[in-house]
């Protein structure tokens, strides 16, 4: 039998168990809570009425009031699970990135061999050489300055590193609380200030996936961010 991995959306949905889970412990101790100070506020009357009720009313609000705490500490727990399981979220996102991409580099290379051959035979049959023709030209003069060099295969291994960006962005977030301002910031896993005249390019929209928007807003992470 081979091993299921988890994917983005099972981790969250596990943090929307765990978060739902939360909010039944937080319903449980503020029920029981209210409960301690109803009786509270009744052992005057009670006591006055039978002085020999008091060590039993005290008793039974100090019970409540430990079950209440009971209650806080297991829906403590739950949220870190939740928490837990949202940070998840973001890492295996980034290994699907990751895997998206060297998906693409492989036909990117395969484009590559295709290309390669057919400009191969062109060129056997044409007796010339033949090159791209240029993308950019300078204003005034025409010429030529700047090739797309590999074409449909640089197409490709140019969303190749987009998705390889994205992937890094999520683990920059995660290492660091923050999102990354500089492209530098996830090719080399550090960050960078301002003028500090090293920071290079901006990051830009499509190195952020809407999971990692919503997380760093403070949005509630769902399943529909989920590429």
């Amino acid at each position: 039998m081979g091993i299921i991995k988890r994917t983005t959306a099972d981790a969250l949905k596990a943090a929307e168990r765990a978060d739902a889970t939360a909010a039944k412990w937080d319903d449980k101790a503020a029920a029981v809570r209210a409960e301690a100070q109803r009786m509270d506020a009744e052992a005057g009357a009670a006591i006055l009425a039978d002085e020999s009720q008091a060590e039993k009313i005290t008793i039974s609000v100090q019970a409540q009031e430990r079950k209440a705490r009971a209650y806080d500490s297991a829906a403590a727990e739950a949220r870190r699970e939740a928490a837990q399981a949202r940070d998840d979220a973001l890492r295996i996102e980034a290994d699907e990135l990751d895997r998206k991409a060297d998906q693409l580099d492989k036909r990117a290379d395969r484009k590559a061999e295709e290309v390669a051959e057919a400009l191969a035979k062109l060129e056997a049959a044409d007796g010339y050489s033949w090159e791209r023709k240029p993308t950019e030209t300078h204003p005034l003069t025409g010429e030529p300055t700047r090739w797309s060099a590999d074409g449909a295969a640089g197409d490709l291994r140019g969303q190749a590193r987009t998705l390889r960006l994205a992937a890094q962005h999520n683990r920059y977030y995660l290492e660091h609380g923050k999102r990354a301002t500089y492209e530098r910031e996830l090719t080399e896993g550090k960050v960078f200030t301002r003028f500090s005249g090293m920071e290079g390019v901006h990051v830009r929209e499509d190195h952020t996936t809407a999971l990692l928007s919503a997380a760093a807003a403070g949005q509630p992470l769902t399943p529909d961010l989920v590429s």
